[in-house]
């Protein structure tokens, strides 16, 4: 699985802030991105996010749940997208699939259960996109 991985990388190094309130999903989701070589912070909500996006300015994408209790990925994105235009967002759900428009510009999604070469390479993806667009 680590060589599928890392041949799907594409900007190694690149610190993710994975956003999800799963404590398991959240460990399985930075531990699919480490061993692809992103540098990984975990946030258990929207507002330990946001903290996180004002004191790092090196974050490079957010990954984040839509269902979440308070505010939702989708809200979180919107923020994300005003506040941090360069920062890459990828959303993800189990149940919600979001249609076109209902998430911010230039913002992506991947559907649960995501399989990891699928979700390091959506990753990758949207943190080359989102250099390209600077």
């Amino acid at each position: 699985m680590a060589a599928t991985i890392s041949e799907a990388h594409i900007d190694r190094g690149a610190d993710v802030l994975i956003v999800e309130d799963e404590s398991l999903v959240r460990m399985m989701a930075a531990e699919i991105l480490v061993e692809a070589g992103y540098r990984t912070i975990e946030a258990c909500d929207a507002p330990t996010a946001l903290a996180v996006l004002e004191r790092d300015d090196g974050i490079a994408a957010i990954f984040t749940d839509i269902e979440m209790p308070g505010m939702s990925g989708l809200a979180l994105a919107g923020i994300v997208r005003e506040r941090w235009p360069g920062v890459a967002i990828l959303v993800t759900s189990g149940r919600v699939r979001p249609r076109h428009g209902e998430f911010p510009e230039g913002a992506d999604f991947i559907p649960k259960p995501y399989n990891p070469p699928d979700l390091v390479r959506a990753v990758g993806a949207m943190i080359a996109r989102s250099v390209r667009d600077i």
